[in-house]
């Protein structure tokens, strides 16, 4: 069964409220419209430029005008030959331009204007995030004209490169309220007055801007203004750096690398600016016109607050028969935060004054307030409170922060780090002991690493590069004790010998009567342990040395020293043997007798080596006739002579029976 359909009048009473509000929003403020790509010839309109373009012809404003290019890429507007951008009359309403890069605009020599010219009109022209570059304004303006009638300009973010004029490199205003904020204003020239912008009368702002290395043939190299009745020039954190006036002569009325002011309604207040290494050419009597400023006339108001001057070599930064005003002339800490304390600037009158931050201000934690004064640099920041620094990896915090001051960082010494902020000291990198090497040194922000040796390798010392193999002879300490590991390979066995100080050799029969102990057992147990001096010998492990030495060479002798041959083993031994006993016999009562020993060692040696068939070779014969093989060998710690049968691994002191050394025939 169909259900019966309700008609339009039972729509919820919430449906019709949400209509309601909609035409009302539409009525208020009009249907939202995509603004169109522009043509590059409409007068009026809003638009959007994607692309490049060349104009075929200026475009001559006749309303209101907003043209956006391609947002950080600029959409490049290319003026037709011998033409312009755009024309501002008194038809013209309001003009916005943003992301443009307007260039080759070229006018005639006695026009003015190279990319906009604005003449007589009470227009609003609002400029940001643009570019003008390689345009030639004729007689004026090689960027921008605007002249008569009551314009408002405003600049934001616009960079002028590489402009050209008779007059204003870049800009000539006059009788213009002008405000600009974060411009760049570089390589601009003027044939005549003002590298970057040439002012008459009118009301201009700059603030954080830069004028970078622009020429004037004459005055101001970068900045040129002149009014007799009611004219203001504010610059205010502005970077004037590298401008010159390039004329070179001697005409008095010439000059003015940064600055040139002239007029007697002038009112120039500069705060917190900074001006560098400008330069004037002209000159009289050997006087530079004038490196910073230059002021004609005895009228200009020149105000100079909390502002740096880095001046040439040679002196003569500033040209003036006038001085700024000192702090007993006038109140000049008027402009907050700059409204503390006035004092006499450190480089002269000619240079302003200072002015203290507010005294009211106080500081959040963590952050300190400012003080303007010749101890800190110029100028100061445009906040009374900065942060304490922060004190990174491979600093410490060598003085804390206050609320006066900030906190001092220091440098880690060396073999310390710190990791993190605000350390209160730097730590020792960590010792790599015996048994380690350094695999990672250390850093002021890192730790030393370190990493065991590897099976078959060892280090005797602390922070070792790398690790030794094992060889024949090894010297190490442990404790107060002093360890040579000595490579004997007789009848199968590696012995160990441990060298102990200040031991007497009275302990001569005490090693006899634990060999004699310890001879049955002397196969269940490959290694032996010896301390040299006192002759002792056990075939337990001392537990001091085996923490001491790598287990793999205790648990495995034989495999460690598999590929040396016996006859240099031996060699070795005897060699380093003797060294050892003659360097501790010098301290012994008895040296005389161990020398003695050691020489007639060598010497029996010797004899034997020559009489025997083999050394220590010889032999007997068992119940059954079958021959046993015997050697004889001389322990070179005791002096006494012992037996070691090659096949069993038994070793005895005593001579077995029927034992016949073998002698050369």
């Amino acid at each position: 069964m169909l259900k019966e359909k309700r008609p339009l009048k039972a729509l919820s009473p919430l449906i019709r409220v949400m209509n309601f509000l909609c035409f009302l929003i539409l009525a208020v403020f009009g249907v939202p419209a995509n603004a169109s790509e522009w043509d590059c010839a409409s007068t009026s309109g809003t638009f959007e430029r994607s692309t490049d373009c060349t104009m075929g012809n200026e475009v001559v404003v006749s309303g209101d005008l907003t043209v956006t290019g391609k947002e950080t890429v600029y959409s490049t507007l290319t003026a037709a030959s011998g033409k312009r951008h755009f024309f501002i009359d008194d038809a013209a309403g309001k003009v916005t331009l943003t992301w443009l890069r307007m260039t080759g605009g070229d006018v005639c020599v006695s026009c003015n204007g190279g990319s906009i010219n604005v003449k007589n009109s009470d227009a609003t022209l609002s400029i940001s995030h643009c570019v003008f570059s390689n345009n030639d304004g004729g007689i004026r303006g090689g960027a921008v004209y605007a002249r008569d009638g009551t314009p408002s300009i405003s600049f934001s973010s616009v960079l002028f490169d590489t402009n050209t004029a008779d007059y204003g490199g870049a800009i000539y205003f006059r009788s213009v309220n002008f405000q600009g904020e974060k411009n760049t204003f570089k390589n601009n020239i003027a044939m005549g007055y003002g590298g970057a912008m040439d002012i008459l009368y009118g009301h201009v702002i700059s603030t954080d801007s830069s004028f970078l290395s622009n020429t004037a043939g004459q005055k101001g190299g970068a900045i040129y203004t002149y009014s007799n009745s009611g004219h203001e020039l504010k610059l205010t954190r502005d970077l004037v750096k590298e401008n010159k006036q390039t004329g070179a002569g001697e005409d008095t009325d010439y000059g003015g690398g940064g600055l040139y002011f002239y007029g007697p309604a002038v009112i120039m207040n500069i705060r917190e600016c900074t001006f560098t290494l400008n330069e004037a050419t002209e000159e009289t009597n050997g006087e530079k016109h004038g490196h910073q400023y230059m002021t004609v006339g005895t009228t200009p108001s020149v105000t100079i607050v909390n502002t740096n001057f880095t001046n040439l070599a040679g002196n003569h930064p500033f040209y003036s028969s006038i001085l700024p005003p000192h702090c007993s002339d006038q109140e000049l800490c008027t402009v907050a935060p700059f409204i503390g304390s006035c004092a006499a600037h450190p480089a002269g009158q000619k240079s302003g004054v200072l002015c203290d931050y507010d005294s009211s201000i106080v500081c959040a934690a963590g952050s300190y307030k400012q003080v303007v004064d010749t101890a800190n640099p110029l100028p100061p920041l445009e906040k009374a409170c900065t942060p304490w620094t922060v004190c990174g990896g491979g600093t410490f915090v060598s003085a804390a922060g206050s609320s006066t001051s900030d906190r001092t960082c220091s440098s880690c010494w060396p073999q310390t780090f710190s990791t993190g902020s605000n350390q209160g000291a730097c730590s020792k990198w960590s010792n790599c002991s015996a048994g380690h090497f350094v695999s990672s040194d250390g850093s002021p922000t890192s730790n030393r690493s370190c990493s065991a040796c590897a099976p078959g390798t060892f280090s005797s010392r602390e922070n070792v590069a790398s690790c030794s193999k094992w060889s024949n002879y090894f010297r190490g300490k442990i404790g107060s004790a002093i360890y040579f590991v000595v490579d004997l390979v007789n009848c199968g066995k590696t012995k160990m010998v441990a060298n102990r100080r200040k031991q007497s050799q009275r302990q001569n029969s005490r090693v006899k009567r634990k060999l004699a102990e310890r001879q049955n057992s002397a196969h269940m147990n490959p290694l032996v342990y010896r301390a040299t001096l006192v002759k002792e010998q056990v075939f337990e492990n001392p537990v001091h040395l085996s923490n001491g030495l790598d287990q793999s060479m205790l648990e495995n002798p034989l495999r460690w020293k598999k590929q040396q041959k016996k006859a240099a083993a031996d060699a070795e031994w005897e060699k380093k043997v003797v060294e050892m006993r003659m360097i501790r016999s010098k301290s012994n009562a008895n040296r005389r007798d161990r020398i003695k020993k050691a020489a007639s060692f060598k010497l029996e040696a010797k004899r034997k080596k020559k009489k025997q068939k083999h050394p220590h070779g010889g032999s007997i014969t068992n119940e059954k006739g079958n021959a046993s093989k015997w050697t004889k060998a001389l322990d070179p710690v005791s002096g006494n002579d012992y037996y070691c049968n090659i096949e069993t691994g038994e070793t005895v002191w005593e001579r077995p029976s029927g034992f016949k050394e073998s002698l050369d025939t």
